[in-house]
């Protein structure tokens, strides 16, 4: 029987950095996949390939409203058989480039990646292709999968997922999209953007309901403009063929029924956890159909036992948080530092046009928590030098401070993917509004969005009543040089 001293559970970006950080640290490791291919659904079907495809929209686009910069141009009809091609190709580019690194480390290392179906057959012992191997920790890092929703008709009907999106060898005509998260606005644009077009159902009252909806309503506005129909409060109680299309039978919170039709329905509704078939209840770790429950520290109810990423119950399902979460592990894991998950400075992206991003509390979140005489300070992208520069006719960014500390960003704009880093640090650091204002962006960046909104937050204490009539009597008592 194999004696490891970790077994990592899931080839994926979180596992992979918890392996070969333990393996540098002169532990004996086992890397488990299930797929033949390390890289997990980032790589495979999710943030690599759907960013891909973003581009090439956004290169579309580009070239289709080049008037407006006083550039003629034309743009031929998207094969999107070529464009699928080159995203697997890059894909398959990074994958090998990540696989040979993987085989390099492990083999220098003395470390072991093994290809199969994992199963806990005790607290201490996992059985894999015929193996028994036994370790002191164990780290379970299997992600998550897409949920089919149960609807009438769906799988009579045929449909795609975020899993099988990057195969289509032919452009929707029409798009049906169920869902109204931030994968499938991002899908929903990039689909536009195509020539495609495009419908989105989502049961809620407006898309993105945890985040801002001040901010939000202008993203939807947003796409709107690029003519994406949206429909709030609808429940899809039946889907069938007529012809050579699909229909949805829909019902709105109203009480009306109406029907779409479409050429191809794309589900991006839930994710579920990969914890089939782990054989979890032979180990006594406690989980539930929302993942597996961990502290903290990413302990699972067994302290040998942690898990990260997809897997962990009210996990953010996103690479960034699983990239923290591998580096809480492996330092508790290794070199047993008391280290605890905190989010509170943990960005959250959309990569739509324009871009979303989120850090901390927002508003109503704040609100809730009990956080009184709330400052919202607000500035808008159209104010901006460097936004007139570059034709940018949506966005905001909104800051909310409590007594002058920040406590939540929100950006709505072009690169906010990038720009939102800047608040996650101050909130890290416990820094104030004025911290911001005095630091020195350059000139004409879009950087300068984060100064000008600091510099209205100060303005508003700066010039109030109360100091000018402070300055006014300065005036009368001393003598000016």
């Amino acid at each position: 029987m194999d004696q490891q001293d970790l077994v990592v559970i899931g080839g994926g970006t979180s596992g992979y950095i918890v392996a070969t950080g333990a393996l540098r640290m002169g532990l004996k490791v086992a890397l488990i996949e299930r797929s033949q291919n390390l890289g997990g659904s980032a790589l495979h079907y999710g943030c690599i390939p759907s960013k891909a495809l973003l581009h090439v929209a956004q290169i579309a686009h580009t070239v289709r409203n080049a008037g407006s910069s006083g550039l003629e141009s034309s743009l031929l009809p998207i094969n999107i058989t070529n464009v699928q091609h080159n995203i697997h190709q890059m894909i398959s580019t990074l994958n090998q480039q990540q696989d040979q690194e993987a085989q390099y480390i492990f083999k220098q290392l003395g470390g072991e990646i093994i290809y199969g179906e994992a199963k806990f057959r005790d607290a201490h012992t996992l059985a894999i292709n015929n193996r028994l191997l036994k370790s002191k920790k164990f780290v379970i890092a299997t992600g998550s999968r897409p949920v089919t929703p149960a609807i009438q008709g769906l799988d009579q009907t045929g449909y795609i997922t975020t899993d099988s999106v990057f195969n289509l060898n032919k452009l929707p005509e029409k798009l049906l999209i169920l869902g109204g998260d931030h994968i499938a606005l991002e899908f929903a644009q990039a689909f536009v953007r195509l020539g495609a077009k495009v419908a989105v159902f989502l049961r809620e009252d407006s898309i993105l309901p945890a985040e801002d909806p001040e901010i939000v309503a202008k993203l939807q506005d947003a796409l709107i403009q690029e003519g994406i129909e949206f429909f709030c409060n609808t429940q899809i109680q039946k889907i069938y063929m007529q012809k050579d299309h699909k229909v949805l039978e829909c019902f709105h919170a109203s009480g009306a029924k109406f029907s779409e039709m479409g050429s191809d329905i794309l589900v991006v509704m839930d994710r579920t956890p990969c914890v089939e078939g782990l054989g979890l209840e032979n180990t006594g770790i406690k989980y539930d159909a929302e993942g597996i429950i961990v502290n903290r520290k990413l302990k699972t109810s067994l302290r040998h036992i942690y898990a990260l990423g997809d897997v962990i119950r009210g996990s953010s399902k996103l690479t960034h948080a699983a990239e923290y979460q591998a580096n809480i592990v492996l330092s508790n894991l290794i070199f047993r530092l008391p280290a605890r998950v905190k989010f509170l400075g943990f960005p959250y992206v959309i990569f739509t046009q324009p871009e979303y991003a989120h850090v901390g509390l927002s508003e109503q979140q704040a609100k809730k928590l009990g956080f009184n005489k709330l400052e919202i300070t607000r500035f808008d992208f159209k104010d901006l030098d460097s936004s007139v520069l570059q034709n940018v006719l949506h966005g905001a960014i909104k800051v909310v401070s409590y007594k002058g500390k920040i406590i939540g960003a929100t950006i709505l704009g072009p690169q906010a993917s990038n720009l939102i880093a800047e608040w996650g640090l101050a909130l890290n650091l416990g820094a104030r509004v004025a911290d911001i204002a005095t630091t020195i962006h350059a000139y004409p960046t879009l950087a300068q969005i984060n100064k000008r909104v600091a510099n209205k937050y100060i303005a508003k204490g700066l010039f109030s009543i109360k100091n000018r009539r402070w300055v006014s009597y300065l005036q009368r008592i001393m003598v000016w040089g």
